[in-house]
């Protein structure tokens, strides 16, 4: 596996958009490649580079301004991608670097931290399902503001690339109810077996890519498959997470035992 890097010789921010528009650091770069030996070291130091430009060798990085921490060498995937969020609409260049970026690199090879055997045997998945599906939700964003098939037709692996996160997805379930586990709600630990609101970012991934499936790659098998999903996650959502018409719970343990809100998860 093999990553591009580059000497860090000029930053510059994003120009052109009005003050309000949330800025994304972007950083010039020369292009030279370099060999990882493991996944994780690839995923980790590919991650740390901020190279995604107007030049089309360059690639998205993978931090915010606005942290107190070197943009070159920390990453905060969660911030990064509410960042790019609003870049669907008002720099569709960049939130269409950040679907790549996220789709390639959101996963770790193993869950991490001090949480990671919370759910014995899960995989890298199950580490952030936000994170997980993070390039999934960009691409229907993406889509959904811009209508732009032209973008998704020159990246067919957007749709194969999802299709294989979300059967990841799919096999981290751990219980009878249609509810996917998460450890962290990307850097803080989740409460409940399933977290609501990481289960709610699932379903709007699963209806993402059954309108991309539908509307830009003409695969209407594909995507009636993902709707079904997404109908059946909404229903266990509604079932096992909300509070009747009053709102939902923070999540919810596989004994049906809802977990109260707290200001940080």
């Amino acid at each position: 596996m093999s990553f591009h890097a580059g000497d860090f010789a000029r930053r510059e921010g994003l120009q052109g958009v009005q003050e309000h528009q949330i800025q994304l650091r972007i950083v010039l770069t020369h292009q030279q490649e370099a060999e990882a030996t493991k996944a994780e070291l690839s995923r980790s130091s590919a991650t740390s580079w901020l190279n995604k430009t107007l030049d089309t060798q360059s690639r998205f990085g993978g931090s915010f301004n606005g942290s107190d921490l070197p943009s070159a060498s920390n990453v905060w995937l969660r911030d990064c991608f509410f960042n790019s969020l609003p870049q669907c609409l008002l720099s569709p260049e960049l939130s269409s670097q950040a679907i790549l970026f996220f789709l390639q690199w959101s996963i770790p090879s193993r869950p991490q931290g001090e949480h990671a055997d919370r759910f014995p045997g899960a995989t890298g998945v199950t580490n952030s399902l936000g994170n997980t599906v993070a390039g999934i939700v960009l691409a229907g964003t993406h889509y959904s503001n811009n209508g732009d098939k032209e973008f998704s037709l020159q990246h067919p692996e957007i749709l194969s690339r999802s299709v294989e996160i979300l059967n990841q997805v799919l096999a981290s379930r751990r219980e009878e109810v249609f509810l996917f586990p998460s450890i962290y709600v990307s850097d803080g630990e989740s409460r409940g077996d399933f977290h609501t609101g990481s289960n709610i970012f699932v379903w709007r991934a699963f209806c993402s890519i059954a309108r991309l499936a539908d509307e830009v790659y003409q695969q209407p098998d594909v995507a009636s498959v993902w709707r079904g999903h997404a109908v059946r996650l909404r229903e266990a959502i509604l079932s096992n997470c909300a509070n009747g018409h009053t709102g939902y719970h923070r999540g919810t343990h596989a004994a049906a035992e809802q977990v109260a809100c707290r200001s940080n998860s």
